[in-house]
């Protein structure tokens, strides 16, 4: 898949609401966020920050121990949705490329559908593939059919190649992004009245 990635920030940042769904349409995880860029007609990009949104997964309820802040890379036409950790300094911590059918989007929120199998990248460069068996397992009451196992074939083949070419998001962006709104943060940390 190629096209146009040139990232293009949003002049006021968007609340919404992304909700992870599972195939068979339930919410297993809602994240508060804003949507600040997108980059080209494959991604949407919602920032998320500890301590200012709220993350509720449908099974523990309210998570804790969040990254100081997340990027969610959530693909509009392409089967994959990509979370990236990162700590205060804006430095990435990890990357979970998630198997996933394109986003729906409305004026409040996103919403993905999880496929399960996951490629995670850590600060190293390490790539692990994960939740293999999760999706065998819920193949059956999921209702998994050719359509699902080729998305997560072809979600998990462009994390790979992304992360070959060193392509958005995988080029520095994400890094980029984050700087531009801890400077503003820090600005306006500066110019509040003491």
């Amino acid at each position: 898949m190629t096209g146009d990635e040139r990232l293009t920030v949003l002049p006021k940042p968007r609340p919404v609401l992304v909700r992870k769904r599972k195939y068979d349409g339930s919410v297993r995880v809602e994240w508060e966020g804003e949507l600040i860029a997108t980059a080209g007609e494959r991604w949407l990009v919602v920032h998320h920050e500890a301590g200012r949104h709220h993350r509720r997964h449908a099974i523990k309820g309210e998570a804790a121990g969040l990254p100081v802040h997340a990027l969610h890379w959530i693909g509009r036409v392409a089967p994959l949705t990509i979370l990236s950790s990162h700590d205060a300094a804006g430095h990435l911590v990890e990357a979970k490329c998630d198997a996933a059918l394109p986003a729906v989007e409305s004026a409040d929120a996103i919403d993905f559908v999880d496929l399960d199998v996951d490629l995670v990248v850590d600060a190293a460069g390490t790539v692990t593939l994960k939740d293999e068996a999760v999706y065998a397992g819920n193949a059956a009451s999921m209702g998994y059919d050719a359509t699902t196992d080729a998305a997560v074939a072809a979600g998990i083949a462009l994390a790979r190649s992304l992360l070959a070419d060193g392509a958005t998001p995988f080029d520095g962006s994400g890094e980029r992004l984050l700087a531009g709104l801890i400077d503003v943060a820090a600005e306006g940390r500066s110019a509040e009245p003491t």
